[in-house]
């Protein structure tokens, strides 16, 4: 599904707006999050991806004209889009958070970060009220 992917890489590009608009300039640290383990364990983005596997398999199963599916497709990763773009604003908020208090003058993604720098994925997390539930694959 293309929404999933897109609601991961937006993810990922919160963190690093993150990192650079509610950044200290007080200590030369670089700091990562760890998306992945976050979109794992954090029950609102399960939530929301569940729901919408669940509503475009609706739509595909509906027995209903191609273009109403088309335009149902369309409302539903609107709806999303939306609710992508919430998720997106409190990951950037508990990211410059950390940040702020520690810092940091730059706070990237796991998957972006080139050699050391500390993880801030668990107090990320602890703003964000997430409880791990499974290792990250």
């Amino acid at each position: 599904m293309k929404t999933c992917v897109a609601m991961r890489s937006a993810l990922i590009l919160v963190v690093l707006g993150a990192a650079l608009s509610g950044c200290s300039v007080r200590g030369a640290e670089v700091a990562y999050v760890d998306t992945q383990r976050i979109s794992a364990n954090w029950p609102k983005f399960i939530n929301d991806q569940n729901q919408l596997y669940s509503d475009l398999q609706g739509i595909e199963n509906a027995k209903v004209s191609q273009a109403e599916k088309t335009a149902e497709v369309a409302r539903v990763q609107a709806l999303y889009g939306r609710y992508e773009s919430d998720l997106t604003r409190e990951v950037r908020a508990a990211a410059a958070e950390v940040a702020r208090r520690h810092g940091y003058r730059l706070v990237v993604t796991r998957e972006g970060r080139a050699y050391g720098g500390i993880d801030a994925t668990r107090e990320v997390e602890v703003i964000l009220k997430i409880t791990e539930r499974a290792a990250p694959q």
